[in-house]
């Protein structure tokens, strides 16, 4: 062979062995780019399944919420029914206290 020959051949084969470095670089590089991507999509999947189990305790809080509201509704209108009641019972009292005072003073 040539000295040419030869320089090309060692040119060629040291070129070789930079592709075949570059190639195994570029190749860990693509494993570690899928393992990135399919370690996003399990974070991804994870925050979806935390926001559906958040979305069911706020519709649950939202109902709790609307029968807190309903008791407080009913305790409200409890409320005014007894405070009638009550005055309702003053007046019949001052009435009896009155018809009490009333007949004492014809026994009188």
């Amino acid at each position: 062979m040539t000295i040419l020959a030869q320089t090309f051949t060692a040119e060629c084969n040291s070129s070789l062995k930079q592709l075949t470095i570059l190639q195994a670089k570029q190749q860990h590089q693509r494993d570690a780019e899928a393992a990135l991507l399919e370690e996003f999509k399990d974070q991804m999947e994870s925050s979806k399944q935390q926001l559906l189990l958040l979305q069911g305790e706020c519709n649950r809080l939202q109902l709790d919420l609307k029968q807190i509201k309903g008791n407080l509704d009913n305790t409200t209108n409890n409320k005014e029914i007894l405070v009638a009641t009550i005055g309702h019972l003053k007046i019949q009292l001052l009435t009896l206290q009155e018809t009490h005072q009333n007949t004492l003073e014809q026994l009188g």
